[in-house]
């Protein structure tokens, strides 16, 4: 009974270890989830083709403890951009939605998914300081202990697909990823 137990823990130990939530660069997404299987960012499954897509609002909490000016004090309007593409060939291909101004950390698509696709997806915060627009960096995953998404920064800054100055290259592959489902068939 006693090695059954062990032999139960050592499994859920390596489930958990080969697929954990990925670390990001910008707003961190809640659903869906960034995951990280080994050293690959997975494409992971919604639960429908009208997915409510939701992530952390903005100011994060470390955002106020950086903030050594009190400028986020100042802060007023904050809205949210989001994007969607298609994928090709694991890579984002084609953009198929682009909403910008959403009042809250969450928006559920108005129209139905593609079934049995692949899509990558980001995130940003749009906010006024002085009324200045401002935006955050558009939200992509992170390996830990990686500078790979700095070297793709450094060569996004001159690529007339760079967002503004501190924006990683859009579109990118770490880029957040989902799949929808496929029909069962019968």
């Amino acid at each position: 009974m006693r090695l059954k137990c062990i032999l139960i823990f050592a499994v859920l130990l390596f489930a958990t270890s080969c697929s954990m939530k990925g670390p990001v660069f910008g707003l961190k997404p809640e659903y869906p989830e960034n995951r990280i299987d080994t050293d690959e960012i997975v494409f992971v499954e919604v639960d429908s083709l009208q997915p409510t897509f939701r992530w952390e609002s903005f100011p994060r909490p470390q955002d106020l403890i950086e903030d050594k000016e009190g400028m986020l004090n100042l802060m007023r309007n904050v809205t949210y951009d989001l994007k969607i593409w298609s994928a090709e060939d694991d890579y984002p291909y084609a953009i198929i939605y682009s909403k910008q101004g959403l009042r809250e950390p969450y928006y559920k698509l108005d129209e139905p998914l593609e079934p049995c696709s692949k899509y990558f997806w980001t995130i940003r915060a749009r906010f006024e300081i002085d009324s200045k627009v401002r935006v955050t960096e558009w939200g992509i995953s992170k390996r830990e202990g990686s500078h790979q998404i700095y070297n793709l920064m450094d060569i996004g800054i001159k690529s007339p697909l760079a967002l503004g100055r501190r924006s990683p290259i859009v579109p990118n592959p770490a880029l957040y990823r989902f799949k929808t489902s496929c029909p069962k068939s019968n």
